[in-house]
């Protein structure tokens, strides 16, 4: 089998060196990449590329939500909106009918 294969066994040392500070990343919380990674004598940058190489070839997941839901956002009706010339305008009563 190819050393370069992405098995999780076969990878070279490079790339198993990078994995696991792409995983130890990955489950601490509170950080980012780039304290992780200035914190343990990295280039930020190059854990970057690694990660999304293996996430790219499936050997790394996500497991930190990218987006999350506000509750009680505000709506469009909510603001005003100060004009130039210091007139307020509701965006309620600016709905075209």
């Amino acid at each position: 089998m190819d050393a370069r294969t992405l098995d999780g066994v076969g990878l070279t040392t490079l790339q198993n060196f990078w994995i696991k500070h792409a995983r130890q990343c990955e489950e601490l919380s509170g950080g980012t990449v780039k304290e992780y990674a200035l914190k343990n004598g990295l280039e930020p940058q190059d854990l970057y590329r690694w990660r999304s190489w293996f996430r790219k070839n499936g050997l790394l997941k996500t497991s930190k939500k990218v987006f999350s839901e506000i509750p009680n956002a505000a709506t469009v009706e909510d603001f005003e909106t100060l004009l130039p010339w210091n007139v307020k305008k509701n965006s309620e009563k600016s709905k075209t009918p």
